[in-house]
């Protein structure tokens, strides 16, 4: 296949031009699944991985007479982490996001030494492959994590005021978030009158969800601190095993 393509063009300008734009349009099947579902690293930035790399590979054939075009291939696979890390965000201990991207990133910078290389045929069949993935085991790996079981526990200390108690049921009531326990108590902090407000959460709990609930207690309260832990506890499925 990839003898029949380059000798049908004939000519190395159109050999190289051809896998610069093959290498663009892989990138951009990737990048638009990323794209769609808003990720840190999107259509543009798939497809310039994808063309830089093709590029690389390019150069490594046709720049250098006589050398090892290997040698550049592998500084493009080294290389190419830095971009693949400023798109993994971490919060807190155990909530990273973003690897996914990464790793599209990562096969995306492959499949444009492939199209630089002229290995047509990897570089669609690595396409397709990484597109099944992405899209069809999905619904799979939802599935699986919401068959885990996490408890959070959110604890604010909020000034105190006569109502204040009833603006945070209010505003757990329009939250997402479904709580086990509300507890509360009067206190003081560092010499103020303070609430201490606990909640125990004992559900499958999407990072947002809980993120959305603490920016509304943040604009909604004046809180002098507040602190977030989460644990993962058995499933009850596991539980009727044992």
């Amino acid at each position: 296949m990839n003898s029949v393509i380059d000798n049908f063009l004939h000519f190395n300008e159109l050999v190289q031009l051809f896998r610069i734009v093959i290498a663009c349009l892989l990138g951009a099947a990737i990048g638009f699944e990323r794209e769609k579902y808003g990720r840190p690293a999107g259509l543009r930035t798939h497809m310039i991985v994808c063309v830089a790399s093709s590029l690389a590979m390019l150069v490594s054939i046709y720049g250098f007479e006589g050398g090892d075009p290997a040698r550049l291939a592998a500084q493009v696979i080294s290389g190419i982490g830095f971009i693949g890390a400023g798109a993994i965000i971490t919060r807190g201990d155990k909530d990273i996001t973003g690897i996914t991207t990464a790793s599209t990133i990562w096969i995306c910078a492959i499949i444009g030494l492939a199209c630089g290389n002229g290995y047509y045929f990897g570089a669609i069949i690595a396409t397709i492959s990484a597109l099944v993935i992405l899209t069809c085991f999905n619904w799979l790996e939802n599935d699986l994590s919401k068959k885990r079981k996490y408890k959070s526990n959110v604890v604010a200390i909020i000034k105190y005021d006569a109502k204040v108690i009833d603006r945070v049921k209010s505003l757990l009531d329009e939250s997402k978030v479904v709580l086990t326990s509300l507890d509360y108590r009067n206190t003081t902090y560092e010499g103020e009158k303070v609430v201490r407000v606990t909640l125990d959460i004992d559900k499958h709990v999407q990072v947002q969800e809980l993120n959305e609930l603490l920016m509304n207690f943040d604009k909604e309260f004046e809180m002098y601190q507040c602190k977030v832990s989460a644990s993962e506890v058995a499933s009850k499925t596991r539980k009727e095993k044992k």
